[in-house]
């Protein structure tokens, strides 16, 4: 006999009908679309896939992130558990969240596909010196269609190093004349 993840059981489903209704109810608040396209329990909390957003919550309490505010994201197969950094914002270095999943099912693909998706642009820069590089990127928010340019420095390199700033600032105003779309 070979039993299938529940997730994968006909007539089943992750999301309760109270969570679904509080999702949904979340998602009309935020003029969204609230179609599922994967969902895991993690812990108490269910992982949610919609096709502009991440939605971690359960119940009635739902967190919205756009895929585009996903800087960088692993999925490790070893211990099945998403881990993602959300965009820096104000110089705050940007919050890393980890959801262990028993049952991960299709939820690693869509959530790389979901994050890929809101790429347009994206280059790596060597730094000064040849030291660590930045990159450049352009993110397209999936519900507003807004884009959003950004550096992103490597590791151990600061704004505050000098030549970065100047890198940077020149590197993104040339990509943004060149490919802002």
């Amino acid at each position: 006999m070979v039993l299938l993840p529940r997730s994968l059981r006909p007539g089943s489903s992750v999301l309760s009908p109270v969570d679904r209704e509080g999702l949904k109810s979340t998602c009309r608040s935020a003029r969204l679309m609230s179609k599922v396209l994967s969902a895991v329990r993690s812990g108490e909390d269910l992982v949610v896939a919609l096709p502009t957003h991440l939605a971690v919550g359960a119940e009635r309490e739902w967190t919205l992130i756009g895929w585009d505010q996903i800087e960088k994201g692993t999925w490790n197969a070893d211990t099945s558990t998403i881990s993602f950094e959300l965009t820096p914002t104000d110089g705050v270095v940007g919050v890393r969240r980890s959801y262990p999943m028993r049952e991960p099912g299709r939820f690693p693909a869509v959530f790389k596909d979901r994050v890929n998706s809101t790429i347009v642009f994206q280059r790596h820069l060597p730094g000064p010196g040849g030291r660590s590089g930045l990159t450049i990127s352009a993110r397209r928010d999936l519900a507003t269609g807004q884009l959003d340019w950004r550096t992103t420095l490597g590791k151990g390199l600061r704004m505050s190093d000098p030549g970065v700033r100047e890198l940077a600032e020149a590197a993104l105003t040339r990509f943004r004349n060149e490919y802002d779309i």
